[in-house]
């Protein structure tokens, strides 16, 4: 049977708010590096309404250092313990607190102990938690060769775990939203699916979207791998080349991209990146004017991107006439792309016109 609670970034993300609103109080998101785990922890207060975030990497400390030391107290004779500053949240906060616990697995028994006691207890000694304190805890599983040691049952059975497993049209709609290179975004759409090695037939084999493989002894020597953290450096990188040193050599930028996204990923971009340079000018046909419809579908998804990405109200409507003339999942990415990311800037009766063609009824139809 397979795990019923490995997620995608989007059933995660809601599980995680069900689950605290629900009553859980402790999340432990586990998942391979550079999948959004830390990130997610923004996404998680807002959607919760928890006002206050605090993260700490307690791998980072000693037990003493958050737990606090033991000092007498003449008056009472009983002791108080004193965490240093800034290891726990502010006391006296109100409106809730998300407690994010980042690379919980780098932690030893001790640390993890001490995060059992606060998720159990909501306290470290004579330090107190704020009410309605959510804990979520982040980490690499063992079997990520990360350095994460084993999560102890006893912390895991005080919280809720899931396994986050990104889908490419994940990464490729936060892409979208966040600007990204057009090259990166369409290889993502096109192939992130597909599998490296065709042959290799294992359920997390690598994929162009996630190239990491912990079971490659090669990888641990050049740890260089596709993720969703790393094509966002990869598409800071390709907007620096296109930008400023557009000239520059095919291969160099393979080579520096290899050392981002590793070679198997580099070179299926560079490739791929090769054939979709040869397409029209998106400003001509954002202008009207009569353009020939490419036929390789390396080109057709960079231009619809790049396409969607110069959009104004007052050239939508060309570009809708353009993409209308092709097969309509150009169509269907574009609009998309332009109703999830632009819809208030282009809004008017040339987008409305767009997003409502018959081609387009099912995808829209609840709009």
């Amino acid at each position: 049977m397979s795990d019923a609670s490995v997620m995608s970034y989007n059933a995660a993300l809601a599980a995680i708010v069900r689950l605290y609103k629900s009553g859980v109080d402790a999340v432990l998101l586990l998942g391979p590096p550079g999948t959004g785990k830390t990130a997610m922890r923004h996404e998680i207060a807002q959607r919760t309404g928890l006002a206050h975030q605090f993260m700490i990497k307690l791998a980072h400390h000693e037990v003493p250092d958050v737990a606090g030391v033991p000092v007498a107290r003449d008056d009472t004779k009983r002791t108080h313990f004193y965490p240093s500053a800034d290891m726990l949240p502010p006391e006296g906060l109100t409106g809730g607190l998300l407690f994010t616990s980042d690379e919980t697995g780098d932690c030893n028994v001790s640390q993890q102990n001490l995060l059992c006691q606060m998720v159990f207890e909501k306290r470290v000694h004579t330090y107190e938690f704020p009410p309605n304190t959510k804990f979520f805890m982040t980490s690499n599983r063992v079997a990520d060769r990360s350095g994460a040691n084993r999560i102890a049952t006893k912390l895991g059975n005080r919280a809720a775990t899931i396994t986050l497993r990104p889908t490419p049209d994940e990464l490729f709609m936060y892409g979208a939203k966040a600007g990204w290179n057009a090259h990166v975004l369409a290889f993502v759409k096109m192939k992130g699916s597909e599998r490296i090695n065709p042959s290799d037939n294992r359920a997390d084999a690598p994929t162009y979207f996630n190239s990491f493989d912990p079971s490659d002894p090669a990888q641990m020597v050049v740890p260089q791998f596709a993720s969703s953290r790393s094509y966002e450096f990869a598409s800071n990188y390709l907007h620096y080349i296109d930008r400023h040193e557009p000239g520059l050599d095919a291969g160099t930028v393979v080579s520096e991209l290899a050392a981002i996204i590793g070679t198997p990923v580099a070179s299926a971009l560079g490739a791929f990146r090769k054939i979709a340079s040869q397409m029209p000018d998106p400003y001509a046909i954002l202008a009207g004017k009569t353009v020939a419809y490419p036929t390789k579908q390396e080109v057709l998804w960079s231009l619809t991107l790049t396409l969607a990405s110069k959009a104004e109200k007052a050239n939508v409507k060309h570009l809708h006439a353009w993409l209308d003339r092709g097969p309509e999942e150009y169509l269907a990415l574009a609009a998309r792309v332009l109703f999830d990311t632009r819809a208030s800037d282009l809004a008017g009766p040339e987008f409305n016109k767009m997003i409502m063609s018959p081609k387009l009824k099912a995808m829209f139809s609840g709009v």
